[in-house]
C-alpha cells in the first residue's frame, strides 16, 4: 500500500482561504464593536480616608476606615444602538464573503475526501482477480470514470449497488456508504486493513510448497514391507 500524502495543493489552498475566512469574521466583529453611543458623566468617589471614631483591633485596617474626602471623575457609559443602513450593508456584504469562504473550503474538503476514497478504489482494483471478480472491476472502473467531485454523489451513484464479488470489495462499498466525510480516513483505513489481510493470505498460498510439505511425511517402502510378509509367511 502506498503511502498517502497529507499536504497537497488542495489542503494549501484550504489554508489560505481558512485565513481569508478568518480576516472577514474579525472584521464582522470589529464593525459590530462599534454599535455603541457612548456617554460621559460624573461619579463621585471616595478620595482618602480616615479611621472611624470606633475601630475593631481584630479587623484589618481596610475594615476600621472610612471616607475623609471626596472627588468627581469621569465615567464612560456605553449604550447599544442600532446600525446604519450602511453598516447593514456592510455586515451583509462580509456575510455573503464569509458563506462563500465556507462553500470553498467545503468544496475543497470534498474533493479531497474523494480523492482518498479514488486512491482506495485504484488500490483494490490492483488486487481483484479479472477471472473470479470481472463484475466488481467493470465497477470500480466505472466510478473511476465518472470523475466525482461530491462525496455525496458518489454515495448516492453506489447506493443500489448489491455487495461484491470480494471482501475487499464488499468492505470498500460499506465504507463508502457509512463515510460522513469526516471520517473518512478512518473508513478508508478499514478498507486498507482488509486488503493488506487479504494479500498476506493469497502470498501464503502461493509459497506453499506441496513438495517441500510431502518430504516431512514419513516414508514408507512398500517393497520392504511385502519382503518382510513373504519371508514371515514361508517361516510359518
Amino acid at each position: 500500500m502506498k503511502e498517502r500524502r497529507d499536504r497537497n495543493p488542495k489542503r494549501q489552498e484550504i489554508e489560505r482561504i481558512n485565513l481569508e475566512l478568518q480576516n472577514l469574521q474579525e472584521q464582522v466583529k470589529t464593525l459590530k464593536g462599534t454599535f455603541y453611543d457612548t456617554y460621559t458623566v460624573q461619579e463621585t468617589v471616595p478620595d482618602t480616608y480616615r479611621f472611624k471614631s470606633e475601630i475593631d483591633p481584630n479587623a484589618p485596617d481596610e475594615f476600621n476606615m472610612e471616607p475623609d474626602t471626596w472627588k468627581k471623575v469621569d465615567k464612560q457609559i456605553w449604550v447599544p444602538r442600532d446600525p446604519t443602513t450602511l453598516e447593514r450593508n456592510q455586515l451583509d456584504e462580509l456575510a455573503q464573503g464569509i458563506r462563500a469562504k465556507e462553500r470553498a473550503i467545503g468544496r475543497l474538503v470534498d474533493e479531497i475526501n474523494v480523492a482518498k476514497v479514488m486512491e482506495t478504489v485504484s488500490d483494490v482494483l490492483k488486487y481483484l482477480d479479472p477471472k473470479k471478480h470481472k463484475n466488481d472491476i467493470a465497477n470500480l472502473k466505472s466510478l473511476e470514470e465518472q470523475h466525482f467531485s461530491s462525496l455525496y454523489d458518489l454515495q448516492n451513484h453506489i447506493s443500489r449497488w448489491s455487495g461484491g464479488q470480494s471482501s475487499v470489495t464488499r468492505e470498500l462499498y460499506k465504507a463508502i456508504k457509512k463515510s460522513d466525510g469526516s471520517d473518512i480516513d478512518y473508513q478508508m483505513g478499514k478498507v486498507a486493513k482488509q486488503l493488506e489481510d487479504r494479500v498476506n493470505v493469497h502470498k501464503t498460498e502461493k509459497t506453499f510448497n506441496f513438495n517441500a510439505f510431502k518430504e516431512q511425511i514419513p516414508r514408507v517402502n512398500i517393497d520392504e514391507d511385502l519382503d518382510k510378509d513373504d519371508s514371515h509367511s514361508n517361516s510359518l
